[in-house]
Formats: structure tokens, C-alpha cells, sequence
């Protein structure tokens, strides 16, 4: 029996319309204790002191771990979605220098959530601050402020895409018009209806770590806790129950929520931390963030001849696991469905202090659609010309599908957008400079 075409019965509707859907937050332990994670109120700085003397003498907080403590138990976690070149490759679960707000510096554990908030407000931390830089454009000025010296400069990383820039350049120049913009995609916030959770259980005599996350990638989170944690993958069990909202923002593993789960095996006892409202707006990684400078040549008919953009990327305090990866979609994208006889980006990944940013509702794809189509609509009003007219004179025809993925394979045409994708759009590039 085939269920191409065929109804399927929805399973999950009943559970979720009675209200007996059971979250991370629903999930009830023996001997459970509440987490709040403290984190940083400013965007720059160097820890000098952490005190949690205060809090520990509070009744009811069963410990409290620092950014030193949390560092010895913990390896760096890696980024996954890497670039030619890319200069910094993991990320610490904690550190003594702060470089974005809400950046996670320690946990309060204690048998009630209330207890361990009113903790965390006893814990002394000194901060020796350092200037901060937000934006793309500032961060990459001379003499902007640098979060990691040791780079020399806050580019992480910097790639050319497509056909060689000096071929583009030509084109360009012997086009008989050329649109060029100065173009701005802002951040994103994520705001699920259920915020970031784990509920963390070790069992200490068979050394197995169970975690229950509001995650939408558990294998992934998995893999990463085993090395961050120190575990073999087979001692760890990463269970998602119901999910309130994601799209993007739960899909890998976060320090906080690694956090949690050390203080399980440090503790030996289940931890339980629910991201709270403000937490979210800081601690989840944000999406998208990119300033862009395109140009689209055409010639006197209304043909295009080029499509370049030079990208901007903000990646925040620092690459999350997926790193770039939104930024490399608009480029690789960016061509859309029309011929060209050159295309190509330029990705210039930009640190900054901020929130670092990560995949967010088709990531990179809506940016590189905004940034083409603009530049199309932008050329037609210059040139007088209907934009649906423009669209459909560049279009690629269904006369010409299959559309050759080679020069070779189209013989008498001009190198289209898919040709110099997949001519020079290799892993990693050739042409990268990164």
C-alpha cells in the first residue's frame, strides 16, 4: 500500500488539544533540584572575581559553579559548519572573558527554582571592562575594538564565491547599466511559544547521563554533549518530549544547557533549568544580521550580464556550531533563476558583541531572494521597464531544462548562475582567500 497521494491521519492532535502534552518543564524527578544560569550584563569584559560565598550560605542552594570550575570538567565544544579558513574552529563551555550579554558564566543550583534565582543575586562578580563593537561595519573599521587580540582583527573569516572577481568586474564594467545597493538584513530575535529547557539525570554507578531537552536535533545534541562532557556516546541519552517551537533556534547544543548537565554529574542528583523570557531574548542564538553590497549589471536590452554581492556576516561573540553556514546559503543562492554571464559573493564572517547567531527560518535563503529581487525590482523602476517583464526576459526557459550544470552541457550558451555554482562553487572554495 502506497501513501503517495493517500490521506494520513494526524496522531499527535488529541494529546496536544487535551492538554496532556508533557514539555520539559512537566517532567518531575526524585530528588530533583532548579538551575538558574548567571550570565554576564555586559557585552566586553574580563572576569576578576566570582564569589559565591553569599549565595551558598543562603538555605536551600546546594552549590554553585564558576567559570574556572565549569572549564575544568568540560572540553570545547566544536562548530560543525566550518569555512575555508575559518579562524576560530570551538567554543568553551565557560570562560573568564565576556563578550556578548547573557554570555552563561556559572550556575546556581538549589532545591526550588525561587532559591536558586535568589542565589544567583548573591553571587559576586567583578567585571574589568573592555570596549565593546556591534555591527558589521564598525567592527571591521580601523582600530575597532578586537574580542580576540590574538587574531589581529574581528573577521573570522573571508571567502570569494563564484567566478573570479576580476571576471565579474569586467563584466561589469562593460555593462550598459549597472544597479549597486547598500542593503541591511537585521537581526532576529527567536521567540517560541516554549523557551530553551533540560531536565538531567547521571546515574552515577553505570555512569549513563540521560537528558530530556527541548531540542529539535537530540542526535546532534548528543554527539556534542559526549565531548564536551567527556562521555562515550553510548553512555548518553539525549530524549526530546513535546516541542513548544524551534525553527531553527533549538537545533544544536548550547553552554547553558551543557552547564545543566554538569552540574547532574558533579551534583549526582537531577537538574532541572527552564530558560526564562529575558534569558531567551539574550541567550538563544539570533538569526540572520548581514550588510550587504550588491550590484546587477544588465546590458541595453535589459539582459543580465552580472550578479556580485560582497556579504558582511555577523556571527556575534562567537561562530555557534553551525557557524557561517546561513551567510555561505545567501551566497551559494544568491544567482536565484536567471542567466548571468558572471555571478559570484564575497563572504567577509564578522565578530562582533553580540548574541552569536545560528539557523533561523530558512536561513540565508530569504536574504539572498530580498537581496536579488531588489536589485531586479531597483532596475526595472531606473530603466522603465515592467519588473515581471524584466523577471520573465532572464528567466531560465523550460525550453532550456535541463539546465546544464557545465559549460560543456551547454553548448552555445552563456555560463548561467547553476554553471558557475557548480563549476567553482567546490568545497572548500578555490578561490578562497579565507
Amino acid at each position: 500500500m502506497s501513501l503517495i497521494g493517500a490521506p494520513v491521519n494526524r496522531v499527535a492532535d488529541h494529546v496536544l488539544l487535551t492538554g496532556n502534552a508533557r514539555y520539559v518543564d512537566d517532567l518531575q524527578l526524585a530528588g530533583m533540584l532548579h538551575a538558574t544560569v548567571l550570565r554576564a550584563p555586559v557585552a566586553h569584559a574580563r572576569i576578576t572575581a566570582f564569589d559565591a560565598s553569599a549565595a551558598l550560605a543562603l538555605d536551600g542552594v546546594v552549590a554553585v559553579f564558576g567559570p574556572e570550575e565549569i572549564a575544568r570538567h568540560t572540553e570545547a565544544q566544536l562548530c560543525t559548519w566550518l569555512i575555508s579558513g575559518q579562524k576560530i574552529v570551538s567554543v568553551p563551555i565557560a570562560d573568564t572573558v565576556v563578550r556578548h550579554v547573557g554570555q552563561p558564566i556559572g550556575i546556581v543550583v538549589a532545591t526550588s527554582r525561587a532559591l536558586a534565582e535568589d542565589g544567583a543575586g548573591l553571587v559576586l562578580v567583578e567585571y574589568a571592562e573592555l570596549p565593546a563593537v556591534t555591527g558589521v561595519e564598525a567592527a571591521v573599521a580601523p582600530q575597532a575594538p578586537l574580542l580576540y587580540p590574538e587574531l589581529g582583527g574581528n573577521v573570522l573569516a573571508d571567502v570569494d564565491y563564484g567566478d573570479p572577481r576580476e571576471e565579474i568586474d569586467r563584466v561589469v564594467a562593460g555593462a550598459a547599466h549597472v544597479v549597486e545597493r547598500r542593503l541591511e538584513v537585521p537581526r532576529a530575535a527567536p521567540s517560541a511559544m516554549e523557551t530553551r529547557g533540560v531536565l538531567a539525570a547521571f546515574e552515577h554507578g553505570s555512569g549513563e547521563l540521560t537528558m530530556w531537552a527541548s531540542s529539535q536535533n537530540p542526535h546532534m545534541t548528543r554527539w556534542h554533549l559526549a565531548r564536551v562532557l567527556r562521555l562515550p556516546l553510548h553512555r548518553i541519552r539525549v530524549i526530546q518530549p513535546r516541542l513548544g517551537g524551534s525553527f531553527g533556534s533549538k537545533d544544536h547544543l548550547y553552554q547553558d544547557e551543557a552547564i545543566v548537565c554538569l552540574a547532574a554529574m558533579l551534583l549526582r542528583r537531577p537538574v532541572k533549568w527552564i530558560e526564562d523570557r529575558t534569558e531567551h531574548f539574550t541567550a538563544t542564538k539570533h538569526g540572520r544580521g548581514g550588510v550587504y553590497r550588491a550590484r546587477l549589471a544588465l546590458d541595453a536590452d535589459g539582459d543580465f550580464l552580472a550578479l556580485h554581492a560582497d556579504i558582511l556576516g555577523d556571527v556575534g561573540a562567537f561562530p555557534s556550531t553551525v557557524g557561517t553556514g546561513p551567510f555561505q546559503v545567501t551566497a551559494l543562492m544568491l544567482p536565484g533563476p536567471y542567466r548571468y554571464r558572471a555571478v559570484g559573493a564575497r563572504l567577509v564572517a564578522v565578530l562582533t558583541n553580540a548574541t552569536p547567531t545560528a539557523a533561523y527560518r530558512a536561513y540565508g535563503q530569504n536574504e539572498a531572494a530580498w537581496i536579488r529581487e531588489r536589485l531586479i525590482d531597483e532596475a526595472a523602476r531606473e530603466l522603465g521597464l515592467d519588473p515581471g517583464e524584466l523577471r520573465l526576459r532572464n528567466l531560465v526557459t523550460a525550453e532550456e531544462m535541463p539546465y546544464g550544470s557545465s559549460a560543456s552541457s551547454r553548448s552555445g550558451c552563456l555560463p548561467s548562475a547553476a554553471t558557475a555554482m557548480s563549476r567553482r562553487w567546490s568545497w572548500p572554495p578555490e578561490n578562497s582567500n579565507g
